[in-house]
């Protein structure tokens, strides 16, 4: 949590297996090492970290209360959705794995415009029809998009954020 919102990221580990779980960690301590920075920077980072690894795909959004804003930059499969002012939004990171030398993602800001909901999911998720449900809490939306929506062979990661939260 940060004094101004909050920042997410949900990081993939290539393939399966504890080498990918070693990737995935890897990248995850380098972000709680350094929880201000930036989406761009932060990804810099899990590039750096990962080097030697198996490599992951990652993505990183910061919700900033005080400007009104999210920004949101991924490299890799982990994809996004924010519906506010009645408006459904997309977000897709760049391609490429971290830990193999990336090229600078592509920074993207959305206004938060109240009431919002943040959709974030891994390609264990078939996110082609997913629908962001009101009167539901966030939980409740998270689990039931895992369970209308998770792929049986593939790992799956879904976190819902909104503007109550």
């Amino acid at each position: 949590m940060r004094p101004d919102g909050l920042r997410v990221a949900i990081v993939d580990g290539l393939g399966h297996g504890s080498d990918a779980e070693a990737a995935a960690l890897a990248a995850i301590d380098s972000l709680k090492d350094a929880p201000d920075l930036e989406p761009l920077e932060a990804l810099q980072r899990c590039d750096l970290a990962l080097r030697g690894t198996r490599g992951a795909a990652a993505s990183v959004l910061v919700i900033d209360r005080s400007r009104g804003v999210l920004r949101f930059a991924g490299v890799g499969n982990v994809e996004g959705r924010i519906h506010s002012d009645d408006r459904e939004r997309h977000f897709s990171p760049n391609r490429g794995i971290l830990g193999r030398g990336m090229r600078s993602p592509h920074l993207l800001e959305f206004p938060l415009i109240a009431p919002w909901v943040v959709l974030l999911h891994t390609d264990g998720i078939r996110g082609r029809d997913l629908e962001i449900r009101a009167n539901l809490s966030a939980d409740a939306r998270a689990q039931q998009i895992l369970a209308m929506a998770a792929r049986e062979t593939d790992d799956a990661t879904v976190v819902v954020i909104e503007s109550g939260s």
